[in-house]
């Protein structure tokens, strides 16, 4: 006990003698742990600044990319306004991102197939007229052959619809099914005679149903085909059963399907088919109810409003 106290002793006397250097470790400490508070401070400040930048830069990228879906349904829904209330009904798009994809690849198409100023997908009808004097200058002469007849001579197609017509009769006659076609290209001058000539039979209203005015028909175009008997007999035909089944595997579109005549201004033909090709009969399927109108209605538009 008395060599504790006398060990006691020794150390207050010690602190009495050096107690300036115990205030100095005592500040030394003291300031140490003033520095660690501040410098926890000062980093506390940066974390909040940088997560807060991050914040900011986070919800512009977030306020931007709604900005752009934005913009891409505010550009389809210019485009859908400017169609009639059936086809919008009729226009199915999920995923606007596919869509535009999809709309960019018909656009590519459609101006990859111009000719003579004229596209594959040139939208022709009793507002849309050809141009003055239109005549495509790579028609070529269809005949009969092994794989498809034609009901007369002097039947013309545009090349690539002619190509088109070769490998679709081609796959038809291995299912036992010869294509006859007995209408294709029809100048300005022979659409007159031909609408004239029903314009006799049936008065101009009638003609007005069943056949184009000059300068308005797809015939003119020179990628339009009428198969078989040219009636509604033919619907009943395994053709014409061919054709609705496989037509658009090789790019050929039905123009006039029952129960359109508001849409098309004309009756139900079965028998007229238009070479639009491959992949615009996909999208055609995709997204407008597969009806030819709404689609090139739309893709019409679509170039009106962003040439």
């Amino acid at each position: 006990m008395n060599s504790f106290s006398s060990y006691y002793n020794k150390i207050i006397e010690y602190a009495v003698k050096n107690k300036l250097f115990i205030i100095k470790i005592s500040l030394f400490v003291l300031s140490f742990f003033i520095l660690i508070a501040v410098s926890s401070c000062i980093g506390s400040s940066r974390a909040k600044k940088r997560i807060a930048e991050e914040d900011r830069i986070a919800s512009a990228q977030a306020n931007e990319r709604l900005a752009q879906e934005k913009a891409k349904f505010d550009s389809v829904n210019a485009v859908l306004q400017r169609l009639s209330p059936r086809a919008m009904q009729a226009i199915k798009i999920d995923n606007i991102d596919e869509f535009l994809a999809d709309v960019n690849s018909a656009l590519l198409f459609y101006r990859s197939t111009i000719r003579d100023g004229v596209s594959l997908l040139y939208l022709c009808d009793k507002k849309h007229y050809l141009p003055d004097g239109y005549e495509p200058t790579d028609l070529v002469q269809l005949s009969t052959g092994s794989t498809y007849s034609v009901g007369r001579s002097g039947i013309y197609l545009r090349r690539d619809a002619a190509v088109a017509l070769d490998s679709m009769a081609s796959e038809a006659i291995k299912d036992g099914i010869k294509l006859s076609v007995n209408s294709a290209y029809r100048s300005y001058q022979y659409q007159q005679t031909v609408f004239n000539r029903w314009v006799q039979i049936d008065g101009e209203e009638e003609a007005e149903r069943e056949s184009s005015r000059p300068g308005t028909s797809q015939h003119q175009l020179g990628t339009a085909i009428d198969f078989g008997s040219i009636d509604d007999s033919f619907f009943y035909t395994k053709e014409c059963k061919w054709l609705y089944a496989h037509a658009a595997e090789y790019g050929w579109s039905l123009s006039f399907p029952d129960g359109y005549e508001d849409v098309t201004g004309y009756k139900w033909e079965c028998w007229h088919f238009r070479y639009i090709g491959i992949p615009v009969c996909r999208f055609q399927k995709k997204y407008f109810s597969d009806i030819q109108q709404f689609m090139l209605e739309f893709l019409n538009e679509w170039i009106t409003l962003y040439p």
